[in-house]
């Protein structure tokens, strides 16, 4: 989310920061991350407020659930 994009992680590459999980994309995202964590989670932090959620026309919620 440092870019302002969401993507997909690989649940085998993570880090554990101040006792938090982060889960990268790559091994390659998460060397980019870890050269500098308290930025880029300030940067990502920043970014998560332009994102939106996509629309779901599928899915219905049952009355009464």
């Amino acid at each position: 989310m440092t870019k302002r994009k969401l993507n997909d992680s690989d649940p085998n590459v993570f880090h554990v920061y101040k006792g938090k999980l982060y889960v990268c994309e790559t091994p390659k995202a998460a060397a980019q991350f870890y050269a500098n964590p308290d930025a880029n989670i300030k940067k990502a932090d920043t970014n998560w407020q332009f994102y939106q959620p996509p629309t779901n026309p599928g899915f219905r919620r049952e009355l009464g659930s």
